[in-house]
């Protein structure tokens, strides 16, 4: 997602105001991670009538699925199934 980096030739920040904007979108990242943190409020800033959430995971890294594997798994199944429970409701 990142612009600052310059290795992805077509960053998803360029793009994710082109999600509907009822989509929820919940980024996960490292408490340790060697990123910056300005992706994540960028994104916030394109998503103005959107859910937009940042989850820090303490203890992990950049790679928060391989150094918190447990706690990275409650967190994606926890989304999955809130996204789940609102198609239900529609």
């Amino acid at each position: 997602m990142s612009e600052s980096l310059g290795w992805a030739k077509c960053p998803i920040l360029d793009r994710v105001d082109l999600l509907p904007p009822s989509l929820p979108v919940t980024l996960v990242c490292g408490g340790g991670s060697w990123m910056d943190r300005a992706t994540e409020a960028r994104v916030a800033e394109l998503r103005p009538n959107s859910y937009t959430c940042t989850v820090v995971v303490e203890g992990a890294a950049h790679d928060v699925y391989a150094d918190q594997p447990e706690g990275f798994n409650i967190l994606v199944q926890s989304n999955c199934d809130i996204v789940d429970q609102e198609s239900l409701c529609v």
